[in-house]
């Protein structure tokens, strides 16, 4: 099994039972250096700075005990951030009603970048608001990146 599913199995259940989820989980071995960096999510409100410290606590304490990364290795807690990206169909109908951008692999009426309302996903297409009253459809598989988009 490899090292990230390991600390990917024991870091699930922690975070069911604080309510909170796995957005993402890098493990990095650079020289003698290794980062486990785990970035955590709530259904409702955000993560705050508690959250990241007691999982910090929790998943370093089970890491060390069950000794699943051999050597030193530095833990980094966090959420993904208000522009996070957005990574599939899934994340798409979660964040229906909110401003995101979207690249392309090929070009749709001559633009790769959009930044609209996302509408959700019908069959493999995501509906994009890019202005009132006009959205545009756009196969996910063109999809290269997504992220919420914020204004300040």
């Amino acid at each position: 099994m490899l090292i990230t599913e390991t600390i990917r199995d024991l870091v699930i259940p922690v975070l069911d039972s604080l309510g909170l989820e796995l957005f993402d989980l890098q493990f990095q071995r650079a020289g003698s250096r290794q980062t486990v960096r785990i970035f955590i999510d709530k259904k409702e409100g955000g993560v705050t700075l508690d959250d990241c410290q007691r999982v910090s606590r929790e998943i370093g304490i089970l890491l060390d005990i069950k000794d699943v990364i051999p050597g030193r290795y530095v833990l980094e807690v966090s959420s993904p951030g208000i522009s996070r990206p957005i990574r599939n169909e899934m994340d798409f109908q979660r964040y229906v009603g909110n401003k995101i951008k979207v690249k392309l692999s090929t070009r749709i009426s001559d633009q790769k970048v959009f930044i609209g309302v996302d509408r959700g996903v019908e069959s493999e297409t995501l509906r994009l608001e890019i202005e009132p009253g006009k959205e545009i459809r756009i196969p996910v598989k063109q999809i290269v990146k997504a992220n919420l988009e914020v204004d300040f």
